[in-house]
């Protein structure tokens, strides 16, 4: 189970690191409301791919090629055997379709989530995201509110964090079980002087309306 949850969190990682590197010394809003466009379309490619099947007996998961690029996918699945989940196939196109009982899947759920919450607590801590205050989020993160300095906020490039909250987020449910095509959610961003929630993006409308 920690493979899988180390896989998703390298992913994450991996998307806002690609992000940050990309950026130049202009940090106006218009700049940082360009980058949400371009990484949200790349979310959203990343999540279609990941599917879930719930059997009666047992849950299968189909894990995108992209999670596996450049590793040694040999070396992949034996680790993932490792953690108990023995039906593990790679497919024709790179994808890893990984068949576990339902009490495995629980824990799995669960672990993810708990990879949302460290993660939403790394925001609120980390030195990479000053102007990141707190963040809020419903029991089944329908709802995720970042409580920020807003003028911080604009002028840097903490907003690339919408982008990690929105991949985490949407990999939740989808482990949890919602068709990829049936994921949405509401992230807010809140200030925390005046309680003013001064942007809102609904996954994946809002995504799919900037490209």
């Amino acid at each position: 189970m920690k493979k899988i949850i180390a896989i998703l969190l390298c992913l994450v990682m991996i998307t806002i690191t690609a992000c940050g590197n990309s950026s130049n010394d202009d940090t106006s809003k218009e700049v940082n409301k360009e980058k949400e466009i371009n990484e949200g379309n790349e979310e959203s490619n990343e999540n279609e791919d990941l599917e879930v099947d719930k059997g009666i007996l047992n849950v299968t998961i189909t894990l995108p090629a992209s999670m596996f690029e450049g590793e040694d996918i040999d070396k992949e699945v034996e680790e993932i055997k490792e953690e108990g989940i023995k039906d593990v196939k790679v497919n024709d196109d790179g994808s890893m379709t990984v068949k576990m009982t339902k009490t495995k899947h629980k824990e799995l759920v669960k672990e993810v989530k708990e990879s949302v919450l460290e993660y939403f607590e790394e925001l609120k801590t980390s030195e990479d995201t000053p102007s990141i205050n707190d963040v809020k989020y419903d029991d089944n993160f329908k709802e995720v509110t970042l409580e920020v300095d807003k003028k911080k906020f604009e002028e840097s490039f903490d907003s690339i964090a919408v982008f990690g909250v929105a991949m985490t987020t949407a990999m939740y449910h989808i482990y949890e079980g919602v068709p990829a095509e049936e994921v949405n959610f509401k992230i807010n961003a809140k200030d925390s002087d005046t309680g003013e929630i001064f942007n809102t993006i609904l996954y994946p409308d809002d995504l799919e309306d900037m490209e």
